[in-house]
């Protein structure tokens, strides 16, 4: 990635219900796929059609990432 290249966010779709946090993220042909799930977070970085998308996502509560 250069210092010029735009960061895009994708559109996210997220839901939770008492047992479960639900995300769909929509992006097709994703390359350099990376997602990271910790106890208070969720992020995700990948590149689709040329442009890179990124979400960096602070949950309300702590989870189990399990």
């Amino acid at each position: 990635m250069t210092s010029e290249q735009q960061i895009y966010t994708p559109t996210l779709l997220w839901y939770q219900t008492k047992d479960y946090v639900v995300f769909n993220i929509e992006l097709q042909q994703v390359s350099n796929l990376n997602i990271n799930i910790t106890e208070e977070n969720i992020s995700f970085y990948g590149i689709s059609k040329s442009n890179l998308y990124q979400i960096n996502f602070d949950l309300f509560e702590n989870i189990n990432k399990d």
